[in-house]
């Protein structure tokens, strides 16, 4: 949870390799900065509850990017009394996951957004929930997660896939040819 050179040059030749790293904020319910989500680079994400108050347990502050559920959230670890059922679970690392889902949608919609643009449209796209976290609001990041508003900041980019023929016949030879831009 400590600071780390090592891993902050790691986070940045990642960040400047086009690699996007997203990091749970921390459960110490205070404003401590927590590593790695505390880099530069990094989208640092908290946790709300289901009223998108912030989660008693989370950790808020300027590092924050934004905030996702994760409270209670139906988790696929085994109970440790059943191997039979799953429990609900609760933290950052419970909503650190929706983000990182969310931008591998975004990401599946235009495979050359950049870390940055990445971040812009996770922002962008969060709902305020100021109103719910009256206190602790400037420390949730641009708010809650919005998948659907995150996506639709992203320009889909489509295959331009063309072939050499426009007839063929059986033992033809054809040749495709990508012109997408990138």
């Amino acid at each position: 949870s400590g600071y780390s050179t090592v891993f902050h040059n790691a986070v940045t030749l990642a960040h400047d390799s086009g690699i996007a790293v997203i990091a749970s904020a921390g459960n110490n319910a205070n404003t401590q900065f927590m590593y790695p989500a505390s880099y530069k680079h990094v989208i640092s994400v908290a946790s709300s509850a289901q009223s998108d108050a912030k989660s008693s347990f989370s950790t808020y502050n300027d590092s924050v990017d934004i905030t996702a559920p994760g409270s209670a959230i139906y988790s696929i670890q085994a109970r440790t009394t059943s191997n039979t059922s799953y429990s609900n679970k609760s933290g950052t690392s419970m909503a650190c996951p929706m983000v990182a889902g969310v931008a591998a949608l975004m990401l599946s919609k235009n495979p050359s957004l950049t870390p940055d643009q990445l971040e812009a449209c996770l922002k962008s796209g969060a709902d305020d929930i100021t109103t719910q976290n009256p206190t602790s609001a400037w420390g949730l990041g641009a708010g809650r997660l919005n998948a659907y508003q995150s996506l639709q900041c992203v320009k889909s980019v489509l295959a331009k896939i063309t072939v050499d023929k426009t007839t063929t016949c059986a033992g033809d030879t054809l040749y495709f040819s990508d012109s997408s831009s990138k």
